[in-house]
């Protein structure tokens, strides 16, 4: 195994698959029991590939090659599940109708929310997002910027913006209303 690292570290294609084809049935267990489905296993695992032929001359022990290899999957899987994961964030966990202090469904809870999500039909999909993630998540604006890459002052920008079409489209409503 020595010699097939020595020459994937010098370049040698051959040399580098034949050392992930001597690792795959490892590393496709480990990426499944963290990313529970193939697909993302599988995701995961050409991701390592790249990354770590890419890095693989920055390799300093020869004998850590395969504790490496699976930091770096298993750094891939979490990023796998993270981004994955942002979208459930937003669309489960944050629609939730429950009492997050009991625990309980809260029937007060499920009106709010509903006619919170009715006022941001208005808006774009990312406005959503990071309204949802605003006034429903109360995360901070730099959180925001964190989560979403999005420049904290653009972050700033489109909350006030998304505020300015609820509040116009709710002014169209009324109108309508009072003036039919």
């Amino acid at each position: 195994m020595e010699e097939l690292i020595n020459k994937a570290i010098s370049g040698d294609k051959n040399a580098f698959s034949l050392i992930f084809l001597e690792l795959q049935s490892d590393l496709y267990k480990i990426a499944l029991s963290k990313t529970g489905n193939k697909d993302d296993a599988l995701d995961a695992i050409q991701e390592t590939i790249i990354i770590t032929y890419k890095n693989m001359s920055k390799l300093k022990s020869k004998s850590s090659l395969k504790q490496w290899i699976i930091k770096v999957l298993i750094n891939e899987c979490y990023k796998l599940y993270n981004k994955k994961n942002k979208a459930d964030v937003i669309s489960i966990q944050d629609s939730k109708f429950y009492d997050n202090t009991q625990g309980n469904y809260n029937s007060n809870d499920i009106d709010v929310n509903i006619e919170f999500h009715e006022l941001l039909d208005c808006l774009n999909d990312k406005e959503k997002i990071i309204m949802i993630l605003y006034y429903k998540n109360l995360y901070t604006t730099k959180e925001i910027s964190k989560i979403t890459k999005i420049n904290e002052n653009t972050v700033k920008s489109i909350i006030k913006r998304a505020k300015n079409k609820i509040k116009n489209n709710l002014k169209g409503e009324l109108n309508e209303k009072l003036y039919g």
